[in-house]
């Protein structure tokens, strides 16, 4: 910002010339003059006999009366703010009052924007990996010293294996991460919305008719582009899915309804290693402030009292059982003891059925995992079988990855977030293969409860509103009174007792060796 000194009348016109070349050649920033000029704005833009200056594409933002004449009804605009982006500007003028012959002058200038440091990951592009390439440079690959190996080194033997060859087909690289763009939106419409903006700043600076002309020319097409690709949405939506109606109301909710949840920041003040710990904490001491209000009615088992072929010892709490319960008849004809069996090579399906997951604890992103799963098939399958013989599940595949997922609410309210755990993908291969088994050894035995309508096949919400829709009907048949009772408990998998689902496990005859 330069103010010019007090000239006295005469050849004002040149000397504000020189500064103006002299700043316009040397000073490639804004530049900002203010000052008493002692050169008439009126006088210059006088359509009768205007004054010829060279203002250097600097513009005069002033262009009222900053020196009022006697009967305040004439005077001079002597008092100037000359400045080099215009458009950056707004409100200029004179404010009323004045200790002195001159009015005071003003302007505002419109705030900069913000420019944020911009966000990094550390991934892999997947677009880079041909799968035929890397699965047959996994079968090159000796795996048999895994059959020998300790379990633990095993699958750190794995993982670094798969890692080094991950390694030579996509390296790590670090990318930016972008603000997500509207899935209807096509890339050709992202470009005309591009020139559009670029356009804009472009009259912004230059206010002219073409360049106006320019713009709304780019609005339009913008509009239509939209309306195109909204219609092309919609269809898409349709055909995919014609058969899920689920899948096709969520996209159109998406779409109606984007999402406006922040990045979780319970605490402006903490950053990195502070937040994290804080989630950390709050996951941990509510659920144990929570279970400490439990009542003691747990079997006081532990999992050491499952090592031999007795079942828990006399002094635990029994299950609660009913006559219509099949536990109460777990004890008259027990079925054969369950024990988790080695897998074949089958699990091929399992590993090509893995949801994407860029980052686990043991950093193999089930992507490729899935794309080679021919070729690591025999591997997995060798692994899965030593953890089941041992009895034993390696550290790395009980380790997880903690998010806080933003529930609603306050986003600044820590207790609005719920802990999502990401597991190891191998790990959720394992869990696979024995719930393949155990499952059917509960429906085969009639274990389960008939009205356990989650987490079995052919059973979804819509037959347990088909099962009390019955009871209903039937007790409106019979004139009796209806009382419902619904519950909704409170971090039910966290605070549910371990030692309880042993005994319980124990009590339907599950061999030790799977329990420990």
């Amino acid at each position: 910002m330069h103010s010019l000194p007090l000239h006295p009348p005469g050849n004002n016109i040149s000397i504000l010339e020189d500064i103006l070349s002299w700043l316009s050649t040397n000073i490639g920033n804004e530049t900002i003059i203010l000052g008493d000029m002692n050169i008439n704005w009126s006088s210059i833009q006088s359509p009768t006999n205007p004054l010829n200056i060279n203002l250097y594409n600097f513009s005069q933002l002033i262009d009222s009366i900053t020196r009022p004449s006697k009967n305040l009804s004439k005077g001079s605009t002597l008092d100037w703010i000359l400045v080099s982006h215009p458009h950056k500007f707004s409100n200029s003028g004179t404010l009323p009052d004045s200790l002195s012959d001159h009015f005071p002058t003003f302007t505002h200038r419109l705030p900069s924007p913000i420019h944020l440091t911009h966000n990094y990951i550390i991934t892999r592009n997947q677009k880079n990996v041909n799968p035929d390439t890397f699965s047959n440079s996994l079968k090159l690959i000796n795996w048999n010293p895994l059959k020998t190996l300790p379990l633990d080194t095993a699958v750190a033997y794995f993982n670094s294996t798969f890692l080094n060859l991950l390694d030579c087909h996509d390296p790590i690289n670090s990318k930016r991460i972008k603000s997500k763009t509207a899935l209807l939106l096509s890339k050709n419409t992202l470009n005309i919305m591009h020139l559009r903006d670029k356009a804009w700043a472009h009259h912004q600076k230059n206010k002219s008719p073409s360049t106006l002309n320019e713009y709304k020319t780019l609005r339009n097409k913008v509009k239509k582009l939209i309306t195109v690709d909204q219609q092309n949405y919609f269809s898409l939506l349709q055909n995919n899915h014609k058969t899920n109606p689920q899948k096709f109301w969520k996209g159109i909710s998406n779409l109606l309804n984007p999402s406006k949840t922040k990045n979780p920041n319970p605490d402006p003040n903490a950053l990195g290693i502070d937040l994290a710990t804080q989630f950390n904490s709050f996951f941990i001491d509510s659920i144990s402030k929570l279970t400490s209000s439990f009542p003691n009615t747990s079997p006081s088992t532990s999992p050491q009292s499952f090592s031999n072929n007795s079942s828990p010892s006399s002094s635990a709490s029994p299950v609660t059982s009913s006559p219509s319960h099949p536990l109460s008849n777990t004890f008259s004809s027990q079925p054969l003891p369950f024990s988790a069996n080695p897998i074949p090579t089958s699990t091929i399906k399992l590993l090509q059925k893995l949801k994407p997951c860029s980052n686990s604890p043991d950093n193999i992103p089930s992507y490729f995992l899935s794309i080679a799963a021919e070729a690591i098939v025999l591997p997995i399958s060798i692994l899965i079988n030593h953890s089941i013989q041992e009895v034993h599940v390696p550290q790395i595949w009980k380790k997880a990855f903690i998010i806080p997922l933003h529930k609603g609410g306050n986003n600044n309210n820590i207790s609005n977030f719920r802990p999502i755990a990401i597991l190891s993908p191998i790990s959720k291969i394992l869990e696979k293969c024995i719930h393949l088994q155990l499952l059917p050894y509960l429906i085969d035995n009639n274990l389960l409860t008939p009205t356990q309508h989650g987490f079995r096949p052919g059973h979804i919400s819509m037959t347990a509103l088909h099962s009390f829709l019955e009871i209903v009907n039937k007790a409106q048949d019979s004139g009796s009174i209806i009382s419902t009772l619904l519950l909704d408990l409170s971090k039910a998998f966290d605070t549910i007792s371990h030692n309880l689902l042993l005994a319980k496990l124990s009590k339907l005859n599950i061999s030790p060796s799977s329990i420990n």
